[in-house]
């Protein structure tokens, strides 16, 4: 018999007499044996550990950063989503999507805005686990938690939004009509800016206005196409909404002289004489302004009862309003100070009256 064919032709059924006839034999199948037994183990521990192995090279993401930019306004759908962007630093996770957690259908001024985030993990990576100091940095909302589903692969934050009073809200419409800037008011504004825009261009300096209305015709003296810009300035954040404009309208070259021609009527017309400390200003018919607010070469003055032009902080009568207000003049020259900011850091509006609610805007 030749000894290949007794290996492997061996069963077990005649197992032990072959062992007994040929003792090598036995010898040599009681390794292969073990070997094969050995060979099992390994492929069974390499299946049977395979998906733990795999998840401890997940990488893990240790610190979530989102920018929240825009802002719910008063007035809108909660589930409007055109105002607000989500941004991520896409290190390993991605942003899905977001959704608000208050009940109401539109947003009030009183309504603080609540929002849930939804952030994935992308292949290969996992979160974090919060006890073990995962850090959620938020941008333009405050923080609040951050929850994790799906074995890791998933993570929840959730963050509040500004109060919907802290800021302003749009300006539904602006109208100019007989030249005039009207627009509707915007809800958590303190004051509003306007300007004047003249064929694509816009004129002189930005005002500062606490109405919501606003008449820029002596700046009309050159023909052309003309609109008015808005925007509102919040109450709590000083942040601006966008530019809101009114429909444009033409003035003609009669009509701009004509106002030209107005403006200069305007003016008091006489000289200055200096008295001891003070000065006054003579009219044509030798008589001395008194008790009254005058405009002397386009800028305004006041005078007292005795005839002298005063200088600095002053509680005044002031044309449009029925208690006396407070008001700068300049200090050196006397002249009314508009829409501009007092060297001792007090804010006077467009027709030179302290306006404490632009102070809190800032």
């Amino acid at each position: 018999m030749d000894l290949g064919d007794i290996v492997w032709n061996i069963n077990v059924s005649h197992l032990t007499r072959e062992c007994i006839l040929y003792p090598e034999i036995g010898v040599e199948m009681k390794k292969m044996k073990r070997l094969m037994a050995l060979v099992l183990c390994v492929m069974m521990s390499s299946v049977l550990f395979s998906v733990p192995a795999m998840a401890k090279k997940a990488r893990t993401i240790s610190t979530i950063a989102i920018k929240i930019t825009g802002n719910a306004n008063a007035g809108e759908l909660v589930n409007h989503e055109e105002n607000l962007k989500i941004e991520v630093v896409e290190a390993g996770y991605e942003y899905n999507f977001y959704e608000m957690t208050n009940t109401n259908e539109t947003w009030t001024e009183k309504d603080t805005p609540t929002m849930k985030i939804l952030l994935s993990a992308k292949e290969g990576y996992r979160f974090l686990a919060v006890k073990s100091g995962l850090v959620v940095n938020v941008e333009g909302a405050t923080f609040k938690k951050a929850t994790l589903t799906d074995s890791r692969y998933g993570c929840t934050v959730t963050v509040e939004l500004p109060k919907i009073s802290d800021h302003a809200g749009p300006i539904a419409s602006v109208t100019a009509e007989n030249k005039v800037a009207e627009w509707s008011a915007s809800a958590g504004a303190a004051s509003y800016e306007v300007r004047l825009v003249r064929d694509g261009n816009p004129l002189g300096v930005v005002q500062t206005v606490t109405k919501c209305k606003y008449d820029s015709r002596e700046s009309m003296t050159k023909a052309g196409t003309y609109k008015y810009e808005v925007r509102a300035i919040g109450k709590a954040d000083g942040t601006a909404t966008s530019w809101f404009s009114s429909p444009e309208f033409v003035v003609s070259a009669q009509e701009a002289a004509d106002q030209k021609a107005k403006n200069d009527a305007a003016q008091t017309s006489g000289t200055w004489e200096k008295s001891g400390k003070n000065w006054k200003y003579k009219l044509a018919d030798g008589k001395y302004v008194a008790a009254k607010w005058v405009d002397i070469e386009y800028k305004t003055y006041y005078f007292n009862k005795n005839g002298n032009m005063l200088k600095g902080w002053c509680k005044l009568k002031v044309p449009g309003y029925t208690e006396k207000q407070w008001v700068y003049l300049d200090p050196t020259d006397g002249y009314l100070w508009k829409n501009a900011t007092t060297p001792d850091g007090y804010y006077v509006g467009l027709d030179g009256v302290y306006t404490p609610a632009q102070e809190a805007a800032e």
